[in-house]
């Protein structure tokens, strides 16, 4: 997601100024409008990757509510409870974030009911920290929780109930069931072609996500093919320059190389290089990646040689 680190510097001053006038106002007495303050500067911190401010300022807003809220029930309780348990599943708190996406669950369920798009949030919350914790079974019995309540609130037909098959394509994938894998992606994918169309990004994340499959089946033809077709939506859509188009490069240099095709490897590899120096730092994990793909061409190159 790309964002101006300015305008969220901007904010934080601004919600931390606003506290400081509600503090004097109010004479150090917090209540419900100091909670939503600091809520907001949680969510300002979070925006700026600083995951201890964020939590400092959701579990500020939680306690207040916690003293001043009007029920349990409320959705601005489950508001804080999300917004909480995402900053802990980014720095990799799975049991905190766990709890805290529990917690606004229950509230959801009460409030909207669990056929509610906004509860099928909190499903995939569930779902994503199970994933995480490498606990597929349950990350696939709560991704299906969040695919039967999109069915129900959105239809069949769209992209948010597409992106609930492409989860339970890549669970499927992590458990190696690669049948079903492709099962569930191209479900996904005949949604985004129907509703996006064959020439949008999120159609062409599906070509790369079929193409992955495929790749760990070592069916590297259709690998080949499915790459290209989304390499053909985002040089369109996207452009040459964009680091999604980048990571198709790559992905084409992959699959070159698992057939052996070493200098055709390395023409795609030099052009993803090429593109993530470009948008990021040395450090970055991307360039990092396509330098260590060049390092693995290089040796198999040199295993290849003769005598």
């Amino acid at each position: 997601m790309e964002y101006d680190a300015a305008e969220y510097e901007k904010a934080r001053a601004h919600f931390e100024e606003a506290l400081a006038e509600q503090k004097r106002l109010t004479n150090g007495h917090d209540n419900l409008e100091t909670a939503a303050i600091y809520n907001a500067l949680g969510m300002a911190a979070g925006a700026l990757a600083d995951y201890d401010g964020a939590i400092e300022g959701f579990r500020n807003a939680l306690v207040i509510y916690d003293e001043n809220g009007p029920e349990e029930s409320n959705a601005d309780l489950a508001m804080m409870n999300n917004n909480l348990a995402i900053v802990l599943f980014r720095q990799g708190k799975y049991d905190a974030a766990l709890r805290g996406y529990e917690k606004a669950l229950a509230v959801k369920e009460k409030v909207l009911g669990k056929e509610h798009p906004d509860t099928a949030g909190s499903y995939l919350g569930i779902a994503n920290v199970y994933y995480a914790q490498k606990e597929y079974g349950q990350a696939l019995e709560w991704h299906k929780k969040a695919l039967a309540a999109k069915e129900k609130a959105l239809g069949k037909e769209h992209p948010d109930t597409a992106s609930s098959y492409n989860n339970i394509a890549v669970v499927y994938a992590e458990q190696r069931e690669y049948d079903q894998a492709l099962e569930w992606h191209k479900k996904a994918l005949a949604v985004k072609e129907k509703v996006l169309g064959t020439e949008h990004p999120s159609t062409a994340a599906s070509y790369n996500n079929i193409a992955n499959v495929y790749y760990a089946q070592k069916e590297y033809g259709q690998a080949l093919e499915w790459h290209k077709k989304a390499l053909a939506v985002r040089e369109k859509v996207l452009g040459t320059e964009h680091p999604d188009t980048a990571a198709s490069y790559n992905n084409i240099g992959e699959v070159y190389c698992a057939q052996g095709r070493h200098d055709e490897a390395k023409c795609y590899y030099d052009k993803a290089l090429a593109i993530f120096s470009r948008a990021f730092d040395e450090s970055h994990p991307y360039v990092q990646e396509v330098r260590r793909n060049l390092a693995l061409l290089e040796a198999a190159r040199g295993s290849s040689a003769p005598g």
